[in-house]
């Protein structure tokens, strides 16, 4: 399940007792440290769960990872590393779920060529920004993508669509 808020995510949470694990960027519409908040009030409410703390800015919360007990994750991230993380929330461990979830993706979501390199980019633990060098392109025409990403998928952004495809890929496994 996905929160877009951390308010919506404390509903979430106490709508459900046993979660094995929350991923939480930083950086959430209530205000930059209201992903923090979140994690003291999940290490509070559900100190069991594993958490996992995305951020563009890890030296910022340096002190946070070790009181929250939490595995901080520094943007963009790897999505094999983040995979091995959620995997360790479920207690399985599979070949390869990343490889597995952008060729599903494609299919499921009606992604572009382009969109789908984008995404695949941004698994590979690149920042999404840094794909119109690789990809030859302009900024205005990378936003052209990164917007059709975020339509066709309803996720914020390419990372969090990552995120998504493989918290549910490991649901799926179940």
């Amino acid at each position: 399940m996905f929160a877009t808020s951390a308010s919506e995510a404390r509903e979430m949470a106490t709508s459900r007792r046993l979660w094995r694990g929350y991923v939480v960027d930083v950086g959430l519409p209530e205000g930059p440290t209201a992903g923090l908040d979140l994690l003291e009030w999940l290490t509070d409410y559900d100190g069991g769960a594993e958490r996992i703390i995305i951020t563009a800015r890890p030296a910022e919360i340096a002190d946070a990872e070790s009181r929250l007990d939490a595995t901080l994750i520094p943007k963009p991230f790897d999505a094999q590393q983040l995979a091995r993380v959620l995997e360790r929330c479920d207690g399985r461990a599979s070949e390869d779920p990343v490889a597995t979830v952008l060729a599903r993706a494609k299919e499921q979501y009606g992604v572009t060529q382009r969109e789908d390199d984008l995404v695949a980019h941004v698994a590979e633990g690149y920042a999404a920004s840094s794909f119109c060098e690789r990809a030859g392109i302009s900024r205005s025409t990378y936003k052209t993508h990164r917007d059709g990403v975020r339509k066709k998928t309803e996720a914020s952004s390419p990372e969090s669509f990552v995120i998504r495809l493989l918290c549910r890929e490991l649901r799926r496994r179940r």
